[in-house]
C-alpha cells in the first residue's frame, strides 16, 4: 500500500487505487475505473481533460471559461494521444 498525491503515478504504476475526498471514498477499482475525469474534476472541484500517454490517463486542468471540448472523457474512450 502506498500514499501518492500524483495521480498520474497511481494510474501508471497501481493495480487498484482509491480515491478520497473529504476523508470519504469516492472511488476505488482499477485506475481505469477509478480515475476517471468526472471522479478527479469532483474531487478537485475543477474541469480537466483527460489525455491517454502510452496507455495512461493524464489530467491536464483547464480554465472554467475553456471547459467543455474533452471535459469528461476518459482516456479509454477513444481519447487517444501519442
Amino acid at each position: 500500500m502506498s500514499l501518492v498525491k500524483a495521480m498520474k503515478n497511481s494510474a501508471r504504476f497501481a493495480g487498484r487505487v482509491i480515491v478520497l475526498a473529504r476523508g470519504r471514498v469516492v472511488a476505488a477499482g482499477s485506475p481505469d475505473v477509478a480515475l476517471t475525469g468526472a471522479v478527479v474534476e469532483r474531487v478537485f472541484e475543477w474541469p480537466v481533460d483527460v489525455l491517454a500517454w502510452r496507455g495512461t490517463p493524464q489530467f491536464v486542468p483547464v480554465r472554467r471559461r475553456d471547459a467543455g471540448g474533452l471535459r469528461g472523457r476518459n482516456a479509454t474512450e477513444g481519447n487517444e494521444t501519442r
